[in-house]
C-alpha cells in the first residue's frame, strides 16, 4: 500500500530478479519517447524531482546528500548522490536487529547528457551487492543495435526490453492523470496514445533512452525464486511509470528552462530533507508501541506508563549519540533527557515542552513522547532503559 513501492522494488530487489546462476545477467531497457532529446533532458530532470517529492512520506522516501556539477577529463555534467530509506518499510523487529542507518540504499549519478551512469550500493550487504544503470539518449525510434558499445561476448548475453508507454501499469499504483491513453499533452500536440503510436514518429523529433543494466549479487540460493516476480515488478515496471509521468506532465515542464529546473531540484530537495529530519525524529515514538513492552524490565503485573521514574532513566554515560538523529555529543551538542521516557537526545531534538507529573509544566520532553502525552500516539517512542538511575542534565 505504500506510494513509493515499486521505486523500492527497483532498487531493493531488482538485483534478485537480474542474477542467474550462469553470471550477471544483462538487460538492456528501450523507451521511446514523442518529443525531442533536448526536451527529454529537461523532462527528465523535472520528472526525477517531482517523482521524488510525491514519494518522501513519513521517514520513508529520498533523501538528496549532494547535487553539483563535477569534472572527469572532458566529461562535465551534474553530479548527485542520494539516500532512499527503507527501514519504516520493515518491522520494527528487524529494525531493532539491524542497524538503521545501514537499511538504505545509496545512489550516485553522473549525469553528462545524452550519457548517464548511475551506481547503486547497500551498506547492509556491502560488497555483495552493486548495480549501475548506463544510459544513453539518441534521436531515433530504438534500432540502435549497440549504442553502449559491448563487447561481443557481452551483447551475446544481454537481453532486450522494449517498454511501451501505452502498456498498462498494475492497479495498485495506476493513476489516470498518469495514463498516456487518456491524458493529450496540448503543449505537445500528441495524444492521447494508441497502440501502434510510434509508428507514426519521425525519428529526428523522438528520443530513445537506452538503459542498460549491471548487477552483483553475491548471494545465492535465493535468486531463482525471485527472478520472475522482481524482473516484472521491479525495473521494468518503474521506469514504465516514470516516462509515462514525464509525458503526461509534458505541460509543466516544456516551458521551464534548465536554470529553473535546477532551482525546482534544489527546492524539492531541501523539502524533501527536512520532512524526513521530522519524521526521523517523530519515527522514535511510533517505534514504541511495537518495542517498548518487550524492553521494559518490569515485573509480570505491573503495567508500562510514562513518565517513567528517574531511576530508570538512560544513563548519560553510557550514550555517545542522541537517541533520535544519531548525532555525536560533543562540547557544543549537549546531552538532554527527555523528562517522560527518559533518554538522552540533543537539543534540536527536544524542541517540546510539556506538562509532566513530578516534572513541572514546561518539562523538556522528546517528540514521540509529546505526541503520547498529548494522546496523539500510544505510550512512547523509545526503548525503556534497563540501566540505574541517571544524573539530570
Amino acid at each position: 500500500g505504500n506510494k513509493w513501492d515499486p521505486v523500492v522494488a527497483a532498487c531493493w530487489l531488482a538485483p534478485r530478479a537480474l542474477f542467474s546462476c550462469g553470471g550477471m545477467r544483462i538487460v538492456e531497457y528501450r523507451v521511446l519517447l514523442p518529443f525531442s532529446v533536448e526536451q527529454y533532458r529537461a523532462g527528465q530532470l523535472y520528472s526525477v524531482a517531482r517523482t521524488s517529492q510525491q514519494e518522501t512520506s513519513g521517514a520513508e522516501g529520498v533523501e538528496v546528500l549532494k547535487n553539483e556539477p563535477y569534472e572527469e577529463g572532458e566529461e562535465k555534467g551534474q553530479f548527485t548522490e542520494k539516500i532512499f530509506h527503507m527501514a519504516d518499510r520493515l518491522p520494527a523487529i528487524v529494525r531493532k536487529l539491524m542497524p538503521v542507518e545501514d537499511l538504505v540504499l545509496i545512489e550516485k549519478s553522473w549525469n553528462a547528457f545524452p550519457k548517464c551512469r548511475t551506481e547503486y550500493t547497500c551498506p547492509l550487504m556491502k560488497e555483495k551487492f552493486s548495480m549501475s544503470v548506463e544510459t544513453m539518449h539518441l534521436a531515433d525510434l530504438g534500432t540502435t543495435e549497440n549504442v553502449h558499445g559491448l563487447a561481443p561476448d557481452v551483447l551475446k548475453r544481454r537481453l532486450i526490453e522494449n517498454i511501451d508507454l501505452v502498456f498498462p501499469v498494475d492497479k495498485k499504483v495506476y493513476k489516470a492523470e498518469e495514463d498516456p491513453t487518456l491524458v493529450r499533452p496540448e503543449k505537445l500536440g500528441i495524444g492521447p496514445l494508441e497502440k501502434g503510436w510510434q509508428e507514426k514518429l519521425d525519428p529526428a523529433k523522438s528520443c530513445c533512452a537506452y538503459k542498460l543494466v549491471k548487477v552483483h549479487f553475491g548471494y545465492k540460493g535465493i535468486q531463482d525464486r525471485m527472478e520472475r516476480t522482481i524482473q516484472k515488478l521491479a525495473l521494468r515496471e518503474v521506469l514504465h511509470i516514470f516516462h509515462r509521468r514525464m509525458f503526461c506532465w509534458y505541460d509543466d515542464w516544456v516551458d521551464m528552462s534548465l536554470e529553473e529546473i535546477r532551482e525546482f531540484e534544489l527546492r524539492t530537495a531541501q523539502a524533501q530533507n527536512d520532512a524526513l529530519q521530522q519524521a526521523h525524529r517523530r519515527g522514535v515514538a511510533e517505534d514504541t508501541v511495537a518495542l517498548a513492552l518487550d524492553d521494559a524490565e518490569l515485573p509480570e503485573d505491573e503495567e508500562f506508563t510514562l513518565p517513567l521514574p528517574r531511576e530508570k532513566w538512560e544513563k548519560e554515560s553510557s550514550v555517545s549519540g542522541c537517541s533520535a538523529c544519531g548525532s555525536s555529543f560533543t562540547i557544543l551538542r549537549h546531552r538532554h533527557h527527555c523528562r517522560s521516557c527518559g533518554k538522552v537526545f540533543c537539543d534540536n531534538c527536544t524542541p517540546c515542552r510539556h506538562p509532566v507529573p513530578q516534572e513541572g509544566d514546561k518539562a523538556r520532553v522528546c517528540e514521540g513522547c509529546k505526541r503520547y502525552l498529548s494522546g496523539v500516539a500510544s505510550p512512547g517512542g523509545h526503548e525503556t532503559p534497563r540501566d540505574g538511575a541517571a544524573g539530570a542534565d
